[in-house]
């Protein structure tokens, strides 16, 4: 196929996008992902990142991107960012893609700006991508992007791939268990170049690290 088609066909594909672009405001930069567990079983065991998580977001500005239920990894990154607006040190956007209707014992937290809302009455892994389609289409350079991941299911194991995929940098936090431990065991991803493991007094140093 020649140039011309070469065009013509990434042409059709930014169109394709741009038709499913869901929030259409520039966000401001950088933007970090909070990916991790959101299982309400687990979060006995997840509160232990909370001073961590807070560490992380005192010491950043830019958009936060994470998913927005009050339980597990999502629910302390909105507890800390109430926290932080009650003391005046919150200098970033949190925000937040959910899908049309919750499911069932799925509770939203008040300290996120939902965005967008994908197709569907459950969390998959739409949301992400709904997100990466955003950011991508509205300019922000992929590089850029910062993800950090504690621990996560089935969607987090999707979702720290495609970050790698697409070009963000990753940071994981060491024996946090589930999605995490077999990002760090699977042989095709563990010594990717943008991923970093890291612990968890290490997740502010690394936050700050990147800028």
């Amino acid at each position: 196929m020649g140039a011309g088609g070469d065009l013509s066909g990434e042409s059709e594909s930014r169109t394709w996008l741009e038709g499913r672009r869901l929030h259409l405001e520039p966000c401001h930069t950088p933007v970090l992902f909070v990916i991790g567990g959101s299982d309400k079983t687990l979060d006995a065991e997840m509160a232990a990142y909370f001073p961590h998580i807070r560490e992380v977001l005192e010491v950043f500005s830019g958009t936060v991107v994470s998913g927005g239920t009050a339980s597990g990894i999502p629910g302390l990154v909105g507890d800390a960012t109430r926290a932080l607006r009650n003391q005046g040190a919150c200098h970033y956007d949190l925000v937040t893609y959910l899908p049309q209707k919750l499911p069932l014992g799925a509770e939203g937290h008040d300290s996120y700006r939902t965005v967008g809302r994908t197709p569907g009455l459950d969390f998959s892994e739409s949301q992400f991508i709904a997100a990466w389609i955003d950011l991508l289409l509205g300019g922000i350079d992929p590089h850029s992007i910062l993800a950090l991941g504690i621990n996560g299911g089935a969607i987090a194991h999707f979702e720290y791939r495609l970050a790698l995929a697409l070009g963000a940098q990753l940071a994981v936090v060491r024996d946090s268990g589930r999605a995490v431990d077999a990002l760090l065991d699977d042989p095709e991803w563990r010594n990717h170049r943008r991923l970093t493991v890291i612990s968890n007094d290490g997740m502010a140093a690394w936050v700050k690290g990147q800028r």
